[in-house]
């Protein structure tokens, strides 16, 4: 994981609200996200990119003067850290899926 973060925020703020946001499916298994909310933030900048866990993916986030925009794409699987393999459920039951079948 890559996590690259730097955030100056008010202690005192108790107001999170979601402005907007929206989602969808690029593929069956990628899925992304985009929100505009209010926080205690006075400036953030975040960018993480996480590979190998439960949803892996690219997220970013901005934020300036008690606004934020945060945009991610992620794989909406699951990760089996034991055999190091993606786990997809069908029916309530699960399926390992090799590396290299992805």
């Amino acid at each position: 994981m890559i996590n690259i973060s730097f955030r100056i925020t008010n202690p005192w703020y108790d107001n999170w609200q979601s402005l907007w946001s929206t989602s969808g499916m690029l593929t069956k298994n990628l899925g992304w996200e985009a929100q505009i909310s209010t926080g205690p933030v006075f400036v953030s900048f975040d960018f993480s990119w996480r590979v190998r866990q439960d949803h892996a993916g690219v997220c970013f986030e901005i934020g300036l003067l008690g606004y934020e925009f945060c945009a991610e794409i992620y794989d909406g699987r699951h990760w089996d850290y034991e055999n190091k393999q993606w786990l997809t459920y069908d029916d309530h039951e699960f399926t390992i899926i090799k590396e290299d079948e992805i």
